[in-house]
């Protein structure tokens, strides 16, 4: 029987649905959560079971979409691994569940209408709703540009991710206390970047810091500029992969 026949079958009578959530047969690995301007859905991380709307009204979505992941989660318990958000929902994020693992913010600029973009005008922070949810591992801010916060949840999570970095300074670079730091699109010049990492040699910067990638706006550095003076080798590339 199917994932999908067992949840029409838990919705016929509270016994099987009492007798499904005694099985325990499914394990769902936790859930991804979507809600952004392109589609949304609820689907399991380990299992072949997903759950997807086009874009409605943003009220009666956020019923649909958490409603059935309350449902999924009542018998097949896994909780939120990746809640992923488009914060045109400010005015609904009272409604978003309160904890998962990784929490993502935003898609790409040039997916937001001429509307949505006007609707966050007065939007300069996300700290409703970085106050509001437990993320627990994770942090990826993927736009539009002007929405970096500077929020001290942000500041420690293990790791964090930023597509686009031109308004974020070295001074906050300075405050980030992450094991884990992706950020993309920065605008800091060599003399910065190289100043950042004499502090960290000496012991003086992120003591938690395991790995740094930072790309520039134009996609180029001065890599003897970036690291004159600190004795660093150089070596092939590396590719690592954030935990979902």
């Amino acid at each position: 029987m199917s994932i999908y026949n067992l949840i029409e079958l838990s919705r016929t009578s509270k016994l099987w649905k009492e007798e499904i959530q005694t099985m325990q047969i499914i394990q769902p690995g936790g859930y991804r959560i979507t809600i952004d301007e392109i589609g949304s859905s609820v689907e399991m991380a380990k299992q072949d079971c997903k759950f997807y709307w086009n874009r409605k009204e943003k009220s009666k979505l956020l019923e649909y979409v958490f409603g059935c992941y309350r449902y999924l989660n009542s018998i097949f318990p896994g909780g939120i691994n990746h809640l992923r958000i488009c914060p045109t929902y400010i005015s609904d994020f009272e409604k978003i569940p309160n904890e998962c693992q990784i929490l993502s913010i935003g898609i790409a600029s040039e997916i937001y209408t001429e509307w949505d973009l006007e609707s966050l005008d007065n939007f300069s922070n996300l700290d409703i709703l970085l106050n509001h949810v437990n993320f627990r591992k994770g942090l990826s801010l993927n736009g539009p540009k002007f929405l970096i916060p500077e929020n001290s949840k942000m500041l420690n999570i293990d790791w964090l991710k930023v597509e686009n970095s031109e308004s974020l300074t070295s001074s906050i670079l300075r405050k980030l206390k992450n094991k884990i730091i992706n950020l993309s699109g920065v605008k800091f010049n060599e003399k910065e970047i190289n100043e950042y990492l004499w502090d960290l040699k000496q012991g003086n910067g992120n003591e938690k810091l395991q790995i740094l990638t930072i790309q520039r706006e134009d996609g180029k550095w001065n890599d003897d500029e970036v690291i004159k003076g600190l004795d660093t080798y150089r070596v092939g590339k590396q590719v690592y992969y954030l935990e979902e």
